[in-house]
């Protein structure tokens, strides 16, 4: 912010161009934004245009990727708009994943009394340790082929593509095993799987299960990071905003990043043929990266083939002073080496200028699992604190970590009311003594004996059918 050398005419002229794809009154706006040059305060910008000249803010919908860019969205939008007259407004915009929101719509049409509460997505750890461990004793299968059913299933619905049942020559029996399966665990741990979801209300909405006056009333819908909505998502949002609903998407082709759910930027670079109507802007203005970064990154991306063609400036070139910064390319023996002089540039920038600052040194690693322990070693050898990576693998890699996680899942089930079938279940997979077996067999009596799975963990004694 304030050590940053952009005069502010280069701001001004930025922003300007941001304002105007905030502004743009068309049916679908379509915002291509390169790294760091203002998709988030794009968006805000958007927000704050649509409150001001009277827009519902219950009916202004924010879509982002996950619950914690949902939350930091909307702290944007409401710092942003703070000093406005929609200040008040800003509060009550609607900002929440795609899936909170499909869950929502079938929550409101009643197409989840299948499940004994509101269904709670399995993360990782609980589909390779619960549901495929399960699914393969069902089976009679390894838990590897059953992993390999499950993703299957799970691509078909992200994709809409029936094909990936073929690619992973999954079988008559199979699949007939896995609906049975499915169906009956689903229920018992009141639980879905990443894809299904959003394909319930994408197949209830192409069926007429679900009519137009079930949908909340959505004026606005703006879709941040549109680039990794797979072609279910991207239907998911076709669907909603043919209720008259406006569209404003944003994203950057360059930048998709989830294959392993299956993005498809397609959506993004063939916006227009989906929406013959809409307008397009451009984001070239980077804040982010001085020319030495992002000239060879520019032309490294264009061996993209199928890409929106980009000329992204770094407005660091031309500031005041200009910087041009550095880039260095290092080639080590062994991981040991390289994050031994990782640690050593980094005590070496601090020496230069850096002390206080250290939170402005950033350092990306590709596999957490191989990198970071050595990482970790070589910056305490020299003593440097350093913030490791967030994120839900300490609670996939460590049991124990993964028992305590279980266990403030349950208190917070037990304080707020919003029941968390799957974290009952996790507690059975950390605790010592009960195995896969057991848990399964817990699990196969509750269903054959009509048991709720959640309220067997707070009955008075235990029924004699399981202690028998």
């Amino acid at each position: 912010g304030d050590r940053m050398p952009i005069t502010a005419a280069q701001k001004a002229q930025a922003e300007q161009r941001q304002w105007a794809a905030a502004r743009d009154s068309a049916p679908q706006v379509r915002l291509v934004a390169g790294p760091g040059t203002g998709k988030s305060h794009t968006i805000e910008k958007r927000v704050a245009d649509l409150l001001t000249n009277g827009a519902n803010p219950e009916n202004v919908y924010v879509i982002s990727f996950t619950r914690a860019t949902c939350a930091e969205l909307s702290d944007r939008i409401r710092d942003f708009c703070s000093t406005l007259p929609c200040a008040n407004a800003a509060t009550q915009v609607r900002v929440s994943t795609m899936h909170s929101l499909a869950l929502r719509i079938l929550r409101r049409a009643n197409l989840l009394t299948s499940y004994p509460s509101t269904p709670i997505m399995l993360d990782n750890w609980e589909q390779t340790n619960v549901y495929d461990r399960e699914f393969a004793g069902s089976l009679g299968c390894t838990p590897s082929r059953a992993a390999e059913i499950r993703l299957a299933h799970d691509a078909q619905w992200q994709t809409l593509n029936p094909q990936h049942m073929n690619q992973a020559q999954i079988t008559p029996a199979e699949v007939q095993g896995f609906n049975a399966f499915h169906s009956a665990r689903t229920n018992l741990y009141c639980c879905v799987l990443p894809g299904e979801v959003i394909y319930k209300c994408v197949e209830a909405l192409q069926q007429g299960a679900l009519q137009a006056d079930q949908l909340p009333i959505i004026e606005h819908l703006i879709v941040d990071e549109f680039q990794d909505l797979n072609a279910c998502d991207q239907e998911f949002v076709r669907l909603l905003s043919m209720n008259n609903a406006v569209l404003f998407v944003a994203g950057d082709d360059d930048q998709s990043i989830y294959s392993f759910r299956h993005a498809n930027p397609n959506g993004i670079v063939q916006f227009q043929t989906s929406y013959p109507s809409s307008v397009m802007h451009v984001l070239t203005d980077c804040f982010r990266c001085t020319p030495a970064i992002l000239g060879p990154a520019s032309q490294l991306i264009t061996y993209n083939q199928n890409r929106i063609p980009k000329n992204l400036t770094a407005l660091y070139g031309a500031a005041s002073p200009p910087v041009q910064g550095q880039m260095m390319v290092w080639s080590f023996q062994s991981a040991q080496e390289e994050a031994r002089a990782v640690a050593q540039s980094c005590q070496e920038l601090i020496n230069a200028g850096m002390a206080g600052r250290e939170d402005e040194i950033l350092i990306l690693i590709s596999n957490r699992r191989v990198q970071l322990d050595i990482l970790a070693q070589e910056l305490g050898n020299l003593g440097l604190p350093y913030e490791p990576p967030r994120g839900a693998t300490l609670t996939n890699e460590y049991e124990a970590v993964r028992a305590v996680y279980a266990v403030l899942r349950i208190a917070r089930d037990n304080s707020t009311g919003e029941e968390d079938y799957p974290a009952h279940r996790d507690v059975l997979g950390v605790l010592s003594g009960v195995g896969h077996a057991t848990a399964k067999g817990i699990a196969d009596a509750c269903i054959t004996n009509n048991q709720n799975f959640r309220e067997l963990f707070y009955l008075s004694q235990c029924p004699s059918w399981l202690s028998g």
